[in-house]
């Protein structure tokens, strides 16, 4: 099983990577998907060597792989067998075993699913209006054309893009489990014992989520927890 159905240390061949926040271009980094082919074997055909190890090859297999998404409604891979469909991963040589002897090479290494994404967003300062002071509009930007009184000003903005990457909290010691390790033997009576207060040993710990105090303190959660935390953070101009 999978956390969340994502899967960790695989190529997202469904991640449009750009290049960086100052260029307008909308042109993806395709460095990663050419990885995934470089070196790779391939049955030797007329159009293509056997081993992928020429940019040029690797460069018109993830042109393919874009054109693929560009002409496909939903613009994304559903599942990583999908890309099969895709002109050059399984269509060359002469027998099954030949035409599939890329995709197993690229079985274990590609998902169309994975635990980072980006956040863009913008924050604005407001300098409210004299005339607007309805106490319930104070935290609102309000403007004569949606029927305010008058105009709020817009003092300053940013726009900023956070790479934002999702996992599992193993609880506070940072070991991954959920079993009684006193005496060196799981212990039938405690597994899924609840309790509502984080325990300072090492033993089951299920605390009240709601409760973030006591939550924080927890050596083993009696569930997955997901957390989130930014790994990569600029201000856009």
């Amino acid at each position: 099983m999978t956390v969340m159905n994502s899967t960790a240390g695989k190529i997202n061949i469904n991640a449009a990577v750009f290049l960086t926040s100052t260029t307008t271009s909308t042109t993806l980094r395709s460095a990663p998907i050419r990885g995934l082919f470089l070196n790779s074997y391939r049955p030797n055909v007329v159009t293509a060597a056997a081993t992928l190890t020429n940019a040029a090859t690797t460069t018109t297999l993830y042109n393919n792989i874009a054109n693929y998404l560009a002409n496909k409604s939903s613009h994304h891979f559903d599942y990583a067998g999908e890309i099969c469909q895709v002109l050059g991963i399984s269509d060359t040589g002469g027998s099954e075993w030949e035409r599939e002897a890329l995709l197993r090479q690229l079985g274990s290494l590609i998902t169309t699913r994975s635990n980072v994404f980006s956040v863009w967003g913008v924050a604005q300062t407001v300098k409210k209006h004299p005339l607007n002071n309805n106490p319930a509009n104070l935290g609102i930007y309000e403007s004569r054309a949606a029927g305010a009184a008058a105009d709020d000003l817009i003092t300053g903005e940013k726009r900023f893009r956070a790479i934002i990457q999702r996992y599992v909290w193993p609880g506070v010691d940072g070991t991954i489990g959920n079993g009684t390790t006193s005496g060196g033997s799981y212990s039938s009576s405690t597994l899924g014992a609840v309790a509502t207060l984080g325990s300072p040993t090492n033993v089951i710990d299920n605390s009240n989520p709601t409760s973030s105090t006591f939550f924080t303190n927890t050596y083993n959660p009696g569930a997955a927890v997901m957390k989130y935390r930014v790994v990569y953070f600029e201000y856009l101009n």
